[in-house]
């Protein structure tokens, strides 16, 4: 427990820094984390997740820049995460770190810049495919269905939400993936209705998808024996 605690937030801020990366090299993987303003080494009480931004003030201890407040909340909800380890999940444990670390990381990108890292999702491809088993045939049909949804309605969904989609088809199992997808709308669609209702609806108002494919992603995960209702329902 104690373990999970500490690793789920180291995980993400490197997964976060990684993610801001534009161009990834296997160098990257080698070196020392660095400041993301002057770019200098860390020191190793400044890689302390959640205590080193709190002791710091937000500021970085070399150059005395301002933090990214997402840090700081991706930290947070990585170590609740890691609570979930413990809870009877519908998948492997080791799977659920992969799925649970990415899409965390792309939600809160996904907040803070409207993008999504091609880099980030390419390394967890690799990864996966190589350690988890991929259900390719489900991941050719929703590849090729939300390929032609996008060319029909492109301004209603950004590419990397596609692709994100793909990667989820590829390693959950039909059932599952169709709960999070399911709820990513369902959620998707009260924010947008509460967004509307409480006047700050704006015509070209840009809403990111991914925190709610997270958010989803957490209900399924938790309240999946409930939603069995003594068996399967899709």
């Amino acid at each position: 427990m104690i373990l999970a605690f500490i690793m789920f937030p180291i995980l993400f801020s490197f997964l976060y820094q990684l993610s801001s990366e534009e161009q990834l090299t296997f160098k990257y993987f080698l070196q020392r984390s660095t400041c993301d303003h002057c770019h200098q080494p860390l020191r190793f009480y400044n890689l302390i997740p959640i205590l080193s931004f709190c002791g710091q003030k937000g500021r970085t201890s070399c150059c005395r820049q301002r933090l990214s407040i997402y840090y700081f909340i991706g930290e947070c909800l990585a170590m609740a995460g890691a609570l979930l380890l413990y809870w009877q999940l519908p998948i492997s444990r080791s799977l659920f770190i992969a799925l649970f670390l990415l899409l965390l990381t792309t939600a809160i990108s996904d907040i803070a810049t409207l993008t999504i890292s091609l880099n980030l999702l390419f390394v967890f491809v690799v990864a996966c495919c190589v350690l988890f088993h991929c259900e390719w045939l489900q991941f050719l049909i929703v590849l090729l269905i939300s390929h032609i949804l996008f060319f029909i309605v492109r301004s209603g969904i950004g590419y990397g939400d596609i692709l994100l989609i793909n990667f989820l088809a590829l390693f959950l199992p039909f059932h599952l993936f169709t709960y999070v997808l399911l709820f990513t709308f369902i959620f998707a669609g009260l924010f947008a209705v509460i967004v509307i209702l409480s006047g700050y609806y704006r015509r070209r108002l840009m809403i990111p998808l991914v925190p709610f494919i997270f958010s989803a992603f957490c209900f399924v995960m938790v309240s999946y024996t409930t939603l069995l209702f003594g068996g399967e329902i899709l």
